[in-house]
């Protein structure tokens, strides 16, 4: 497993900063073990308000930590003046194409579907994915994983394996957010992203797409079109 820029520049800037993973996990409210993944590049996709906080404990820009090389003795120098300002983060916006909002089976409403009420916005995340669309969560069903106001973000190129969230869409229609288990035989088997559904296995056949789930977007991190 190769570790990404990012893993690498916080590996290299706590080391140099002589600071703990877990100082950096407290600073973004994360869990110790989100920071490990990081570093170690089991996760390729740094949500857009965790990169925030993290470039504002290392004091760097955002954008560097996230695309660039960053030596920590040249950014030691340079942030010895350093004045609180405007972070400059280059952050992408993707569209909110659907709502979560079904109670029993967590179906999504998308603009493909008659009289679904799809919020003319957008979500703010950090990603090179330019084909990625979000979901916007209306229901209680995916708690604790995921939380109403919230969107997940998508993407259709990602690849995927078993244990990631995924969008499935049936050929029936149906959409549905879970977490992919395998598929092998002509089967498709997928579990709850939460503890209170039950597995389903589908044939090859009844599933259309299945979409890498990459992301969150709190409710604040939305820009209204």
């Amino acid at each position: 497993m190769r570790p990404t820029l990012f893993g690498s520049n916080v590996e290299r800037l706590l080391s140099a900063s002589n600071r703990k993973q877990k100082d950096l996990a407290s600073f973004c409210e994360v869990s110790g073990a989100t920071v490990s993944d990081w570093i170690s590049g089991k996760t390729k996709e740094v949500e857009g308000r965790h990169l925030v906080r993290a470039a504002a404990f290392f004091e760097v820009d955002a954008g560097d930590l996230l695309n660039s090389e960053i030596n920590p003795h040249e950014t030691r120098e340079q942030v010895v003046d350093y004045a609180p300002g405007p972070i400059r983060v280059n952050l992408n916006t993707v569209p909110v194409t659907g709502v979560i909002q079904s109670e029993t089976t967590n179906e999504i409403d998308s603009q493909e579907g008659a009289g679904a009420r799809v919020p003319a916005s957008r979500a703010v995340f950090a990603t090179n994915h330019l084909d990625a669309y979000a979901l916007l969560i209306l229901s209680d069903d995916l708690r604790p994983r995921f939380k109403p106001g919230e969107s997940i973000v998508c993407s259709p190129n990602k690849s995927f394996e078993a244990g990631h969230e995924v969008v499935v869409k049936l050929r029936s229609g149906r959409r549905l957010v879970r977490v992919f288990d395998w598929r092998r035989n002509g089967l498709i088997q997928l579990s709850s992203v939460n503890e209170l559904g039950a597995r389903q296995t589908f044939v090859d056949d009844e599933v259309e797409i299945i979409h890498r789930i990459i992301g969150s977007v709190q409710a604040d991190m939305h820009i209204t079109d």
